[in-house]
């Protein structure tokens, strides 16, 4: 497939997608704030894009994604909410970005990923793209309000079986029980999870992802009965 000719069919599928854009900014062909071959060739390939847009096909907003590989900007990874100022301001004190470089739609919702960094390294996957908006998104007031509520929602539901949880602010002190009931959390998260990572049974030992999770989650899938729980349908350990 020629250049010329991949634009074209990137262009066809944002047209069809609710992807404004999907582009990327820098030299792909060289290790900067993206570090892993891998991400750098997924990045470039016509089938992410493809699956990105089946990942976002029920969201209700359209999105604006750049892929930023210049030196030196990993230290912005989630910085959260940022200005048009603060993208555009010369490194080292934003993203120094050209204007020619990006085209921003106050109508869609525009993330910037300058590079892919997590506690266990995972290759940028369509699936960990859309997970990362939900890391982006998380510094939103709106998005911390919801994943504080359902918190509480799942609390309550812990509680009803016993589990409570810890009200502490020691954490060093109170360590071994604080894991116990997010582990407990996290087996909670596995039941009615329909993720890999709840499936697999590894989202007990991250809970708190089980939230970032539910973004990519809720955009491919149609709505689903509520699963009976009850206390002997997962483990608290």
């Amino acid at each position: 497939m020629t250049k010329n000719e991949l634009k074209d069919l990137i262009r066809q599928m944002l047209n069809e997608a609710p992807l404004g854009s999907f582009t990327t900014v820098g030299d792909f062909e060289k290790q900067k704030s993206f570090k892993d071959p891998r991400d750098i060739k997924s990045l470039k390939h016509p089938d992410t894009i493809k699956k990105v847009t089946d990942l976002l096909k029920n969201s209700k907003v359209d999105f604006d994604l750049y892929f930023v590989n210049k030196p030196g900007l990993r230290k912005f990874s989630e910085h959260g909410r940022a200005s048009y100022e603060f993208i555009v301001k010369p490194y080292p004190d934003g993203l120094g970005l050209s204007p020619d470089e990006i085209k921003i739609n106050d109508e869609n919702i525009t993330v910037f990923f300058v590079s892919n960094t997590a506690a266990d390294k995972v290759p940028m996957t369509p699936w960990t793209i859309v997970h990362r908006i939900g890391h982006a998104l998380n510094r939103v007031d709106q998005f911390q309000e919801y994943t504080k509520w359902l918190d509480k929602e799942f609390d309550e539901l812990l509680e009803i079986y016993g589990v409570r949880p810890v009200k502490s602010r020691t954490y060093d002190n109170d360590y071994k029980k604080i894991r116990t009931y997010e582990l407990a959390k996290g087996r909670l998260f596995e039941v009615i999870g329909t993720m890999n990572s709840a499936r697999t049974g590894r989202l007990h030992l991250r809970p708190y992802e089980f939230y970032y999770e539910l973004f990519p989650s809720h955009d491919t899938q149609a709505p689903v009965e509520p699963a009976c729980v009850s206390p002997r349908s997962w483990d608290l350990g």
